[in-house]
């Protein structure tokens, strides 16, 4: 992207050693600032800097002895203040003489006023100085809805804080950005900058910025029209080196003292005086303010010039971007314009650009230029006076050519210059598909509709939709029902058939915001409507978008058995040739399967939708970041986790989240699952923490509830029971409610907050309806995670025999799917229970009853699969027993003696006799009577 690279600098710039020393003295601070008007020459003066520093950094590897290190520490704040962010990063006192100076470069323009454009830009030139920069903010910026602004500063400033050496971040043209949003998160950034990145800002006027506050604090340097003033050396080298005029030093002094130094000012009047004989005549002529003489000078200069060059100027002043193609659609023949072809047009760009035309190139091939701001703008203003007919057909032809490069986003723009918002929507509705549903660029399709008067938009009822579509995905659910009831006072203009498809369409909708904001009833009764009026053989996107949103909300209910018969339309979807329909019947279906704890058919089914995505060449579409996530999640549950965390990465990686964040937040809080898991806690914490940053940030509140009771049995399962009783106290559940089955997950925790507080008896009541519902609903995962829980609170009430036959039937309903990290996420209270029920079932297993076995077995893997953290073993210091010691220790309870231990489990006698010497010194006993006194005050035998 042009836009990120350094523009070329010029092989004929004067040097400035004066301006290039102080912008190297500012390296030394956070920010610099250079505000001048245009023309000044602040974008020329950057990138020759950028040179000289890319230069130096070169010359320091290849000289003996400079190996970049610092010379001294200190953060950005040389006062040492205490409201400076504690950043330590090293700073060296030189960076240009480091061979790790990277270079960030971001042309601005008013695109980037939304605050998410502005920081992907950074992001996207982060990560052209190395591929695997800027992925936490892209991670943020992809998703549908926008992400609070001043997060995305902070998620740039983690990203530049995994840079090992010194980053230099360019914004070029500042005075383009209005938007407050963008300087409040600009304002964060540069507050908590690292000390080892330095900014540079470059507009026309100041930011509304705290810059009084940055000079007190020293972290700010500026340049100014005063410093950027030619003097009169620097005059004298330009016109004489540059623009080769062979003028006395005189006439010189003269015109810098005229145009005061301006760069602009001085070009234009060096081009105006060109093969002029009475030179020193015409610079005694003018004078005045800047604006009077740029337009003088830049009818000089125009009217000077031959008329096919004045044609091109003018022509190919509409455009932002020229490229030799683009600039010949606009020199069409029809136009009356010679030469009108892509050599030709290139042709003209070289002689420009050699003439010193105010013709910048945007990159070292010299395919892509811009004009001079300046420039560009005196051009505009006199093809307005002197061919107004001519712009709007301008506007249409780039917009063709654009189309057709298929550059809809360039193409769109100029139509809307074009004032043809009929043609603007044509183009967005071609593109809504993509961009939305494909693409998952939510924001870009709003952007692009609201360039367009409202009753462009309302006349064009599937553009009208698409835009509520967005709105939901951008959770802007208030926008979204204000659009969909204007649709719905436009219904009297279409027929019959089109109105019921449009208020199918609108339902469908309201089933969506209805689910998402946690109402599910509504979220039911909107999407039966929808369905009713979409009709049975409907096969569109909407329709399948209402099942898979039906089939959300019966689950959300904890009805898995309606929930499966909704999901019987989406039988035929995979065959579908529309990847997102058949992609969604893919994973609807798979997710059916995990909640019946049918993991197996569950993987089947996504590692063939991978498969699809192959076949049709669509890696990188939204929802296949959702299949990965799905992988994922399978891939934790049955321990596999180096390949969930691959799978998490590349769901992370990608970002690009469908429906309220979900693959961002659901990526991190697997991550941190597995990551505590691997034993590592304090990357868990971290990562579970942003999840809850992000989660609430958005304000839904049946997932900050979600996210909050999630916090309380993080807390639990890491000793901090206070702060799990509080989140217990405040969050308005009690154990004597009757939940309602949405709430199934808040409640559950509840229930884990009474039983660390020794309440396991008050809990079995709501233990107790949350089975009941779970088993009314047949939904297997909720009934597993009850009865667990029920297990638990059963042997904290000293009913052994009840723990084990809830855990039992657990056990029995995980075995086939293999579920490993729903028990042995429990912990070690689990981890006993479990031991207890492999020696319950041990004798049945052992007479060859072939279901008992397969249990067993599965009962061994998982005791196999606990790994014991540090807080566990803080807090129990008695080795569990495994399931062959627990059924010797109830043999002895019984009264056996060794002999018939070994008879009734097919075991030799001395393997019997070291079991039992084990159990001894597990449970610190010293003979049978012993161990059967302290196994039962430990609770580990009835």
């Amino acid at each position: 992207m042009s836009r990120l690279r350094v523009p070329p600098s010029r092989p004929l710039a004067i040097e400035r050693p004066r301006l290039i020393e102080r912008l190297d003295a500012t390296l030394t601070v956070a920010l610099t600032l250079i505000s001048a008007p245009a023309g000044f020459g602040k974008t020329t003066l950057l990138t020759t800097w950028v040179a000289y520093l890319q230069q130096r950094a070169v010359a320091s590897l290849q000289s003996p002895g400079m190996d970049g290190s610092a010379s001294c520490t200190h953060p950005h704040d040389p006062t040492g203040g205490s409201a400076q962010p504690t950043f330590q990063t090293p700073w060296t006192a030189h960076p240009p003489a480091s061979a790790t100076t990277s270079i960030a470069w971001v042309s601005l323009d008013q695109m980037d006023n939304d605050p998410v454009h502005f920081w992907s830009m950074a992001a996207l030139a982060l990560n052209a100085i190395r591929p695997d920069a800027g992925r936490r903010t892209q991670a943020l910026l992809e998703s549908p809805q926008p992400p609070p602004h001043t997060l995305l500063a902070h998620s740039l400033l983690a990203d530049l804080n995994d840079f090992s050496g010194h980053v230099v971040l360019v914004f070029d043209d500042y005075h383009l950005i209005t938007s407050e949003a963008v300087h409040e998160s600009l304002i964060t950034c540069i507050d908590h900058l690292p000390a080892h990145v330095h900014l540079v800002i470059a507009t026309r006027v100041d930011p509304p910025l705290p810059l009084a506050r940055w000079r007190v604090r020293g972290l700010l340097a500026e340049l100014r029209s005063a410093d950027l003033r030619f003097t009169t050396e620097e005059a004298t080298a330009f016109l004489r080196s540059t623009m080769g005029l062979d003028l006395p030093l005189d006439a010189i002094r003269t015109l810098e003292e005229r145009t005061e130094g301006w760069a602009a000012a001085l070009q234009l009047a060096a081009l105006s005086i060109r093969d002029r004989a009475d030179s020193e005549m015409f610079i005694r002529r003018f004078a005045g303010s800047h604006r009077a003489i740029v337009d003088y000078l830049a009818e000089e200069v125009i009217n000077r010039l031959p008329e096919h060059v004045q044609t091109f100027l003018l022509y190919t002043s509409v455009l932002d971007r020229m490229s030799a193609e683009l600039c010949a659609a606009l020199l069409d023949p029809s136009n009356g314009v010679t030469d009108s072809n892509p050599a030709a047009a290139q042709a003209m760009l070289d002689y420009l650009e050699r003439a010193n035309l105010f013709v910048v190139p945007l990159d070292e091939e010299r395919r892509w230029y811009r004009y001079h701001h300046l420039f560009a703008g005196m051009l505009r203003d006199w093809l307005e006076r002197t061919q107004p007919a001519l712009v709007a057909d301008l506007h249409r032809r780039a917009a063709r050519w654009y189309r057709e490069a298929g550059f809809a986003d360039a193409a769109i723009r100029h139509l809307v210059q074009a004032g043809d918002a009929d043609g603007a929507a044509e183009v967005i509705e071609a593109s809504a598909n993509e961009t939305l549903w494909e693409q998952g660029d939510a924001q870009t399709l709003l952007r692009w509709i609201a360039t367009l008067p409202d009753e462009t938009v309302l006349s064009r009822p599937r553009l009208a939709l698409d835009q509520v579509w967005a709105f939901l995905a951008s959770i802007q659910f208030d926008a979204a029902e204000a659009r969909a009831s204007e649709i719905e006072h436009t219904l009297m203009r279409h027929d019959a058939h089109t109105q019921s498809l449009i208020v199918g369409e609108l339902a469908a909708m309201r089933s969506v915001a209805a689910r998402v904001r946690g109402d599910v009833p509504r979220a039911l009764e909107y999407a039966t409507r929808a369905l009713d009026l979409l009709g049975a053989d409907d096969r569109s996107l909407a329709r399948t978008l209402v099942v898979m949103n039906l089939v959300e909300a019966h689950l959300m209910h904890g009805d898995l058995i309606q929930a499966q018969r909704a999901a019987a339309e989406l039988h035929t979807a995979p065959l579908s040739r529309n990847l997102i329909i058949a992609l969604i019947g893919f994973l609807t279906q798979s997710g059916l399967y995990r909640d019946q704890g049918r993991l197996a058919e569950a993987r089947a089914l996504l590692d063939e939708a991978i498969r699809l995505i192959e076949r049709r060449g669509a890696p990188e579409r939204p929802i296949v970041a959702m299949i990965h996530l799905a992988l994922a999640e399978i891939a934790y549950e049955q321990d596999a986790l180096d390949e969930a965390e691959y799978y998490a990465q590349l769901a992370l990686k990608r970002a690009e989240r469908w429906w309220n964040n979900d693959i961002l937040i659901h990526s991190l809080g697997l991550l941190s699952a597995i990551q505590r898991a691997c034993g590592n806690e304090a990357a868990a914490v971290e990562l579970a923490e942003q999840v809850e940053r992000l989660t609430l940030e958005y304000r839904i509140g049946w997932i900050s509830n979600r996210v909050l009771a999630g916090r309380a049995e993080r807390l639990l399962r890491t000793g901090d029971r206070q702060a799990a009783e509080r989140w217990a106290s405040t969050c308005g559940l009690s154990l004597e409610d009757t939940p309602p089955p949405e709430r199934f997950y808040e409640y559950l925790v509840l229930a884990r907050v009474a039983l660390a507080r020794g309440e396991g008896r008050a809990s079995l009541p709501l233990i107790r309806q949350l089975l009941e519902q779970s088993d009314q609903g047949g939904h297997i995962m909720r009934m597993i995670d009850t009865l667990k829980l029920l297990a638990l609170a059963r042997r904290q009430t000293g009913d052994a025999a009840g723990a084990r036959q809830a855990l039992l039937r657990a056990l029995r309903l995980a075995e086939a799917g293999k579920l490993v990290h729903t028990f042995v996420d429990e912990g070690e209270p689990m981890k006993w229970l479990l031991a207890d029920c492999g020696a319950a079932i041990a004798p049945f297993a052992v007479q060859g009853d072939p279901a008992e076995r397969r249990l067993l077995m599965f009962i061994d893997h998982l005791i196999g699969r606990f790994r014991l953290s540090a807080a566990q073993t803080t807090a129990q210091t008695t080795e569990p027993l495994s399931v062959r010691e627990l059924q010797v220790l109830r043999l002895i309870a019984a009264g056996h003696t060794d002999q018939e231990i070994a008879a009734i489990l097919v075991i030799a006698v001395s393997t019997v006799r070291s079991h039992v010497r084990r159990v001894y010194a597990k449970i610190n006993a010293r003979n049978r009577t012993q161990a059967v006194i302290h196994a039962r005050d430990l609770g580990i035998i009835d």
